[in-house]
């Protein structure tokens, strides 16, 4: 389980399957541990502390899923170990399985300095997008500022632009999501037990 909340970033070394990370983050990792890249929970098969890197196996699904199928060499990649007992939980619960990709519109700057990114997804996202809900982009714990049809909006403050892969961010990114996991759950149990599923958004 992980909090959205990146500890840091990291650089493709070597692409899928064997997919191999530069980070310094490498040096408190162990084989077996999970670790979120990009939002996705792989685990971790290697190390080398002295060279900064750790590796971890794609598997097929994992890469026709998510963005990992288009990774090169020098990506840059949103980090985060998984969160241990007693950890504050800074951002929501991820359990790091993505639910697919949602493609970046627009993006518009605040007067604070805030981002506005407007995105779209091919996922069907009734009733698991909700205003001021959680979403995860990319591994990044964000607040649902506004739902339309196909589209949703996130806005992010400078620390996080600075802190994670964010500010690379461009009309057509494509980014991993992760959809609230207890809205999942909620949606499943409501289609499951014979309630009628979530209605469309209006707005």
């Amino acid at each position: 389980m992980f909090t959205g909340v990146v500890e840091t970033t990291g650089a493709v070394m070597r692409t899928p399957p064997a997919l191999r990370i530069s980070t310094a983050l490498a040096s408190e990792l162990q084989a077996g541990e999970s670790v979120s890249v990009d939002g996705s929970c792989l685990t971790v098969d290697g190390t080398d502390t002295g060279r900064d890197w750790f590796s971890a196996h794609v598997s097929a699904e994992t890469a026709r899923v998510t963005i990992a199928r288009r990774y090169r060499r020098g990506t840059l990649v949103n980090l985060e170990r998984a969160v241990m007992v007693g950890d504050r939980l800074g951002g929501h619960i991820v359990s790091g399985h993505i639910d697919g990709t949602a493609k970046v519109l627009r993006i518009s700057t605040e007067s604070d300095g805030s981002r506005r990114v407007r995105l779209g997804t091919d996922v069907n996202p009734s009733g698991l997008l909700v205003q001021r809900g959680s979403v995860t982009l990319n591994g990044i714990s964000l607040t649902v500022t506004e739902v339309g049809r196909g589209t949703f909006e996130v806005v992010m403050v400078p620390l996080t632009m600075s802190m994670t892969t964010a500010s690379e961010w461009r009309p057509g990114s494509l980014l991993n999501i992760e959809f609230d996991t207890m809205g999942k759950y909620v949606r499943s149990y409501m289609e499951g037990s014979g309630g009628s599923s979530w209605p469309e958004e209006d707005q």
